[in-house]
């Protein structure tokens, strides 16, 4: 008898299993976190990394929504802007500030696809959520340090005369910001007094020690 139609086809369910247990496991091991919720918005699944980074097990996710990890950072127009993207059928995208367990606060760039059963209706929400406080503290903190930079600049002259001299001066912080202070005075006379400085240590703790004195 010619099974080779039989064996092919035994062939494919064996790689889709293969293929399905492959994903699986990509999912649940990814770092970032996976959500899987019904239409309705309930948790059906999350993957380790949900549990690591929330603080939450899956066990006290299941069930509930993803309110669970919502801080109270964003308005509810935000929440509703969303939801009427998914409710469409288009997937969102957007940074928005969650809540672990213990109460802290983190940033997550979230990405949630609405999923369609083959008559196109909506039967499950995945969200992609990754972890991305670091990057947005050291964002915040290089743009005040500019800030910080910008201010301690306004303290320096730019330039002073002195009959018969060229005079000019400059600094180069190790970081940004730093203790170090060099200013020319001018006086009526004429006349230019030189100040210097220095702070014990760099950055932007030396920085406003300066600036105050």
């Amino acid at each position: 008898s010619d099974i080779t139609d039989h064996k092919r086809a035994e062939y494919e369910r064996r790689r889709e299993h293969e293929t399905v247990l492959l994903l699986s496991e990509a999912v649940e091991q990814t770092a970032d976190s996976v959500i899987v919720t019904d239409s309705s918005g309930r948790i059906e699944y999350v993957n380790k990394a949900f549990e690591t980074t929330t603080g939450y097990t899956r066990e006290e996710a299941l069930g509930r929504t993803p309110r669970l990890v919502r801080s109270g950072q964003q308005d509810e127009a935000s929440y509703e802007e969303m939801w009427n993207a998914l409710l469409r059928g288009e997937p969102f995208r957007g940074t928005l500030v969650n809540s672990r367990k213990n109460g802290e606060h983190y940033w997550a760039e979230q990405t949630i696809t609405p999923m369609k059963d083959s008559r196109g209706s909506i039967t499950h929400f995945v969200s992609v959520l990754k972890d991305v406080t670091e990057a947005r503290q050291h964002q915040e903190q290089q743009t005040q340090l500019r800030l910080a930079r910008e201010v301690q600049q306004r303290f320096y002259t730019a330039t002073v005369r002195v009959p018969g001299f060229d005079i000019g001066a400059s600094t180069y912080p190790s970081d940004q910001t730093g203790g170090d202070y060099i200013d020319m005075i001018q006086a009526a006379d004429g006349s230019c007094s030189l100040a210097i400085g220095d702070v014990s240590g760099h950055g932007l703790d030396a920085a406003l020690v300066m600036a105050m004195t």
